[in-house]
């Protein structure tokens, strides 16, 4: 995995998205418009494109972006819900650094690139980053009401410090 390099001029054939166990095949068509498209056939699990890799790169990102919308935010809002904590409003975000962040006005941003995350580790950042809405730090009360809300908690922690260096995060991910 780390020894592999990743041509900007190629797109994937394939886009496996662990957290949604799902995997989705991405193919090129003739351009039948001037500018280039992205497409999807959720029935099918298939993206279809126009245009060319540089072009599609970034509409590859918005599509990432509405899965997570799609996908994970609705959860987001159920464990706030069930735990009645005070979400004031939520996003998706294409961020590198952070899984996710939590201003102090109740707002949750998750990166859309926890979709290649297992669905346990999903559910832990979301879970983090709902305790923060309690505990606006990393203090050992923040961690306690965690473990007590997440009953193993600071395992996932550890597990996520290394996670885009996993085989299953794709090295072309580096290049959106």
């Amino acid at each position: 995995h780390g020894a592999e390099v990743w041509d900007k001029h190629r797109l994937p054939t394939q886009i496996h998205l662990p957290a949604l166990g799902q995997c989705w095949n991405l193919s090129h068509q003739a351009e039948t418009t001037p500018r280039s498209q992205l497409r999807a056939i959720p029935s099918e699990n298939h993206l279809i494109y126009t245009g060319t890799p540089a072009e599609v790169w970034p509409l590859l990102q918005r599509w990432f972006i509405s899965m997570a919308k799609t996908h994970v935010l609705p959860e987001l809002h159920r464990l706030a819900m069930l735990h009645a904590d005070p979400l004031a409003g939520s996003g998706a975000r294409w961020n590198h650094t952070r899984w996710g962040s939590c201003s102090r006005a109740g707002r949750i941003n998750l990166s859309a690139r926890l979709l290649w995350l297992e669905p346990a580790e999903v559910n832990y950042v979301i879970h983090h980053e709902l305790n923060h809405l309690h505990h606006f730090d990393h203090s050992l009360v923040f961690w306690q009401a965690l473990e007590t809300r997440l009953p193993g908690a600071k395992l996932l922690d550890r597990g996520l410090r290394h996670a885009s260096r996993r085989a299953s995060f794709p090295v072309w991910l580096a290049l959106i």
